[in-house]
């Protein structure tokens, strides 16, 4: 990676001590280093023409440009250059990109289906009887004494008969 330097400079300053000063600041901020895809890598830093910062002046003029004097950080010691990380498979980057969304919904997915368990097991079990088996049934229980609305009572918390079918039953049957 590269970085061009851009240099923006103030006016000079008034002529004190036959000198005139100026500050220059970099537009493109170019720094030594630039962390990309949270990796921090080298930067060459390309200088155009850095600008003078001070001058020579006479009777409150400008007489002639002296070298630069830019206030540059110290040359880095060669950094360690970082090792070349090599581009993620396509899962792992779609992974990394996505995991919490996947496990936010296979965990939701789980837990609502938990609930439907548990739903379905508070219900009970559906049963299915024969229309004829319970005629008998209710024969039985009347001879041997029941009576009609324990009966009712009965085969209403027993079996998944409707109280409509239960009083079809029973009117079939006719009253005791």
């Amino acid at each position: 990676m590269s970085c061009v330097r851009q240099w923006k400079c103030s006016e000079w300053s008034a002529c004190s001590n036959s000198q005139q000063s100026r500050t220059c600041q970099d537009e493109h901020g170019c720094n030594a280093t630039k962390t990309y895809y949270g990796r921090v890598l080298p930067v060459y830093i390309v200088d155009k023409n850095p600008p003078a910062l001070t001058q020579a002046c006479a009777g409150g003029t400008a007489a002639q440009q002296t070298v630069a004097t830019v206030p540059r950080a110290p040359p880095a010691a060669p950094a360690a250059v970082p090792a070349v990380q090599q581009p993620a498979g396509e899962f792992a980057q779609f992974w990394n990109s996505y995991k919490f969304i996947i496990l936010s919904a296979t965990a939701a997915i789980l837990l609502a289906l938990v609930i439907l368990l548990v739903i379905q097991h508070r219900k009970g079990k559906h049963r299915t009887y024969n229309y004829a088996e319970l005629k008998n049934w209710i024969a039985k229980e009347r001879a041997s004494g029941g009576s009609d609305e324990v009966i009712k009572k009965l085969i209403k918390q027993k079996t998944s008969w409707t109280r409509k079918e239960i009083e079809g039953m029973f009117t079939e049957l006719g009253k005791k």
